[in-house]
């Protein structure tokens, strides 16, 4: 008994430098059991602010063969990325019309009422309702290019008849050269540049530049002078229109045609 005790205090002294059998001979470890590795002098033990010393690194071999050139510049696409052309929805066809016009909607008057069209036939241009339908139908339907066709040709004809009128009044004071024109006279979005008179025989110039005031207007396209091909299909729709009608009427139908091309109702 007294030597087991004597063992298990050896066992917990032996961190402290072991300690010695009853013969006087140090007891042995187990060979599993490995004694903590302890400084032989207190005086080498690493302190927490000595600096860490760490090796040199060495030398990293190099591959010196030729193994070619490498552009790192990105690979020149020659198709720019594009997205498929969605339909405007009833409000935005709504106010790029009113824009367009200055201020003319698709109205109609009924008996002492004004009725937006647009908004009396949304539901039927599949405009939601947010009980049964959620999601507006933004396709160009047949039923849609019809009902476009007649919101143009109501605004057009609108357009065509304040431009008429804002004409004869300048027109009347041009005669009166100390009169000024009325200052709330309206402005002019369809015939701009041109007169009821003018025509591509008479007035080219100004048949021409009619022509890319109203793409700008209708399509957001800025076409320079010298550009000629912007311009050809929309002169030929003038002068077409000028054989058949007077070429104030000439002009409603391009305005009927500019409301209708795609490059105004989608984006």
């Amino acid at each position: 008994m007294k030597r087991l005790i004597h063992l298990a205090t050896c066992a917990a002294l032996v961190s402290l430098g072991g300690c010695v059998s009853d013969d006087g001979e140090k007891p042995t470890l187990d060979p599993g059991i490995q004694a903590p590795d302890t400084p032989e002098q207190p005086g080498d033990a690493p302190r927490v602010n000595d600096p860490v010393v760490r090796p040199a690194p060495g030398t990293v071999g190099v591959d010196t063969r030729e193994e070619g050139e490498v552009d790192l510049r990105p690979e020149l696409v020659d198709e720019e990325p594009a997205r498929p052309r969605r339909r405007l929805n009833i409000d935005q066809l709504e106010d790029a019309m009113i824009r367009a016009s200055g201020g003319i909607g698709w109205t109609e008057e009924r008996g002492n009422n004004t009725v937006n069209v647009f908004q009396e036939l949304a539901r039927t241009l599949g405009k939601p309702d947010y009980i049964q339908i959620t999601e507006e139908d933004l396709e160009p339907t047949i039923l849609f290019q019809k009902f476009l066709g007649d919101a143009s040709r109501s605004v057009c004809a609108k357009m065509l008849a304040r431009d008429l009128s804002t004409i004869a009044v300048e027109q009347e004071f041009e005669l009166r050269p100390y009169d000024d024109p009325p200052e709330d006279l309206p402005q002019k979005t369809l015939m701009i540049h041109v007169t009821p008179e003018d025509t591509w025989a008479s007035n080219p110039d100004a048949v021409d530049a009619n022509l890319r005031a109203l793409l700008v207007r209708f399509h957001g396209k800025i076409v320079g002078p010298e550009d000629d091909v912007a311009l050809a299909n929309w002169r030929w729709l003038v002068q077409s229109g000028r054989h058949v009608s007077e070429p104030s009427q000439a002009w409603m139908a391009t305005c009927v045609a500019l409301f209708t091309h795609p490059d105004f109702y989608t984006f």
